[in-house]
């Protein structure tokens, strides 16, 4: 079965921006460390990945599994970040009994995040919920 965004939780998303929206991520592991690189799909949209996946952003979606830090680095030359979270992995891929030792979805997951409505409208109460617990 194939899920799409707007169908996650039975819900409907739809008018809810996520990340996925204005970039892709790819992710890989240094023992027990994740790093993900996020690119913009367009370069007008830099700003906004700036403003909104900071460190601290990052820290509260992965709230339930991190219990290290996030470190974000800049890359204006690519449009893009590189994150990395540390002890994130469960002691990483030799130890970690997790279905995902290597954090290799942690990419995708982190797409999903709820992005806050540049363009002058509200977001649906959902989202606003999302954005409030995560915090």
């Amino acid at each position: 079965m194939t899920v799409h965004l707007n169908m996650l939780d039975g819900h409907s998303t739809q008018g809810v921006r996520r990340l996925a929206d204005i970039a892709w991520a790819h992710s890989g592991d240094k023992g027990d460390s994740v790093n993900l690189g996020v690119v913009v799909h367009n370069e007008s949209d830099y700003a906004l990945l700036l403003e909104e996946v900071t460190e601290a952003r990052v820290l509260a979606h992965f709230s339930d599994i991190c219990h290290g830090q996030v470190r974000r680095y800049l890359l204006p030359n690519l449009n893009a970040v590189n994150l990395v979270i540390t002890q994130v992995l469960d002691g990483g891929p030799m130890r970690s009994l997790r279905m995902d030792p290597q954090g290799k979805t942690l990419g995708d997951s982190l797409l999903l995040m709820v992005l806050a409505d540049q363009r002058g409208g509200l977001l649906p109460q959902r989202a606003e919920q999302e954005l409030s617990q995560k915090k």
